[in-house]
């Protein structure tokens, strides 16, 4: 499960943004990326690239589940015996649960669409328009259509993103 909110285009450093996008990306090599995130110390209003608002944690959470998506189907793509596999992310849209205090635009059973749709899939699939193409494959897809991650696509404005008050 992901989220449009793991976009390259919430990290504002040349350099973040790029490392994600290595064509030789490890896991290993990912995991260090969350770990140099996890010990940034950010300081007055120097985020060093990564995401400067209170949602930077879940943001950078999805974009390594992002980044993943795309390192795990790489792999599989070169056993040749295993082209029965895909691996996609699923961001099932900004939707009505405890951890958007009950605020969003789908709800659970919308939501649950897409991620039925991926573990359904077949050789060939109808996208959004109807139309058949093969299926995803390391892709970040919402409501049968592929987002992409890296530009922002179907990202939400940053006004849009929800202000989370701990008394409600």
């Amino acid at each position: 499960m992901s989220s449009i909110m793991g976009s390259l285009a919430l990290l504002t450093d040349k350099q973040l943004k790029e490392r994600p996008l290595d064509n030789a990306l490890t896991t290993d090599s990912l995991e260090k990326i969350m770990a140099d995130y996890v010990h940034f110390v950010p300081k007055e209003n120097d985020y060093g690239g990564y995401p400067a608002f209170g949602l930077g944690p879940y943001c950078m959470s999805k974009l390594a589940v992002n980044a993943l998506t795309r390192v795990l189907q790489r792999d599989f793509n070169q056993d040749k015996s295993r082209e029965d596999l895909s691996v996609n992310s699923c961001y099932p849209g900004y939707t009505v649960t405890g951890l958007t205090n009950q605020r969003g635009t789908h709800t659970a059973e919308e939501a649950a669409k897409t991620s039925v749709y991926l573990a359904l899939l077949g050789s060939r699939v109808q996208d959004a328009n109807g139309f058949e193409t093969d299926i995803p494959r390391g892709q970040l897809v919402r409501d049968r259509r592929v987002l992409d991650w890296v530009n922002s696509e179907g990202c939400m404005k940053f006004s849009d993103i929800p202000k989370f008050d701990a008394k409600t």
